[in-house]
């Protein structure tokens, strides 16, 4: 089951902007995130996201972040303890969204909001 999400743009020439999406085109999959104008979200502005870059998707309650063999990755930001950025992680598989966490697709920063 994949609810409705809002995504705010926190780099770019759209920082600070929110997108919203009622349903993805393809609930089975999730919200896909790319370039490529057909995407669920799409950030043709930036030339490192690729085409179909991550794909969004919710498990019950949880939201999660998946690459799509993207060419420049797709990275979660760390926080230290009181909340302060610690830099970045590269995912590898599926991996958990906390509430307001940063992601990173290509040069481009994002953040879920209420995940």
């Amino acid at each position: 089951m994949t609810g409705p999400v809002e995504i705010m743009v926190m780099s770019g020439p759209y920082d600070g902007s929110t997108l919203q999406a009622a349903a993805p085109h393809d609930p089975a999959v999730g919200y896909i995130l790319g370039r490529h104008d057909g995407c669920d979200f799409s950030f043709p502005y930036d030339r490192w996201v690729s085409t179909r870059h991550a794909r969004l998707f919710q498990i019950d309650a949880v939201w999660y972040i998946e690459d799509l063999v993207s060419r420049n990755k797709t990275y979660v930001g760390k926080q230290r303890p009181d909340g302060t950025f610690a830099g970045r992680d590269p995912i590898e598989k599926a991996h958990p969204v906390a509430a307001r966490q940063l992601i990173q697709l290509g040069r481009l920063w994002i953040r879920i909001q209420g995940a």
